[in-house]
């Protein structure tokens, strides 16, 4: 598994553990898709490698509800909850996702909607945690939904090269 190189939304460096591609990507989507929350002991520590040391507070990206009923995980919570446990930050639930979301995430959907989500409550110091970067599109919903000034990075498991 190779890492990703970072990358940068709205002046905001995403890091990312490794590429989406090959044992990675089946991993992640184990996770995703499966539930397999154990999997997280593989992702969490890659990201925490690249975990900024000014972080005051973890924001997971939520996953819209429908998704979270349907596969019963939300995993940018389980990889932000693993890292938690590990280097003791906060982990702050600051974003709220609608309902449903996009048909199809990713790069080969035209036209997909943005998750438009809401703000729980304000931080500052924050590190967003996603499971996937693909276009960027939700990463970037999210750092503008919290503010650019609240955010210092991004930290995901696997990103689209």
């Amino acid at each position: 598994m190779r890492r990703a190189p970072d990358r940068l939304i709205e002046d905001i460096p995403i890091r990312t553990a490794f590429r989406h591609e090959g044992p990675a990507a089946s991993l992640v989507h184990q996770l995703k898709y499966r539930g397999h929350t154990g999997l997280v002991n593989v992702f969490a520590p890659a990201m925490l490698e690249a975990l900024p040391s000014d972080a005051a507070v973890l924001v997971p990206i939520p996953r819209v509800w429908a998704r979270r009923v349907r596969y019963g995980i939300d995993p940018a919570v389980e990889l932000t909850m693993a890292m938690s446990r590990t280097v003791g930050l906060p982990v702050v639930r600051a974003l709220v996702a609608p309902p449903l979301g996009a048909a199809r995430a990713g790069r080969r959907k035209q036209h997909r909607d943005v998750v438009r989500f809401r703000v729980r409550s304000s931080v500052r110091g924050a590190v967003v945690v996603d499971d996937v970067v693909t276009t960027g599109a939700t990463m970037r919903s999210a750092i503008a939904t919290l503010g650019r000034q609240s955010v210092i990075a991004g930290l995901a498991a696997t990103a689209a090269v």
